[in-house]
């Protein structure tokens, strides 16, 4: 979807769901017998179902939404950004993510904030009841994850510290 730019450099900046979902269950899939040195046949099966319950379900449409998941939610981001004409100041603490995600892409050394996701970032005035909303239409993890700014910076802030996204 084409942005127009962004007058408004105050706005929340609202993921619907858990990051890298379809990435994990590509991961978990492809490297199966690897995962299953390191975690029994049950957890797997367990990991895969709650993955493919997440993923099932529907997303909507909304105005300022970006849902090219390829390159991850770091690559979503950029190209919100960019479209928007605008930075970003993303926290990462905030950003939904399974632990069947962490623990997969931790065992196969890989960031689960670069798999393919399957999600939508929307930039709200008020990402609070946009955050709400989506949650009583049935997004659990649907949460508030930053601002835009009014400089050009694009920051993925952990605690006190702050690192520039890269291009993806």
């Amino acid at each position: 979807m084409i942005l127009k730019k962004m007058t408004n450099r105050n706005l929340d900046v609202v993921c619907s769901s858990p990051v890298g979902v379809p990435g994990s269950l590509e991961l978990l899939d492809r490297f199966r017998d690897r995962l299953a040195e390191r975690y029994t046949g049950t957890y797997l099966e367990n990991a895969e179902a709650r993955l493919r319950s997440v993923e099932e379900a529907p997303l909507c449409a909304l105005p300022y939404s970006e849902s090219d998941g390829s390159g991850g939610i770091y690559a979503m981001l950029w190209r919100l950004a960019e479209q928007a004409g605008t930075g970003l100041r993303i926290d990462l603490k905030k950003i939904p993510i399974l632990q069947e995600t962490v623990e997969i892409c931790n065992t196969l050394d890989v960031d689960p904030y670069t798999i393919t996701s399957d999600l939508l970032l929307c930039l709200s005035t008020d990402g609070a009841y946009l955050s709400e909303s989506l949650r009583e239409q049935g997004y659990p993890n649907a949460y508030v994850i930053g601002k835009t700014s009014e400089d050009n910076k694009r920051l993925i802030c952990y605690d006190d510290t702050e690192r520039f996204l890269t291009r993806p």
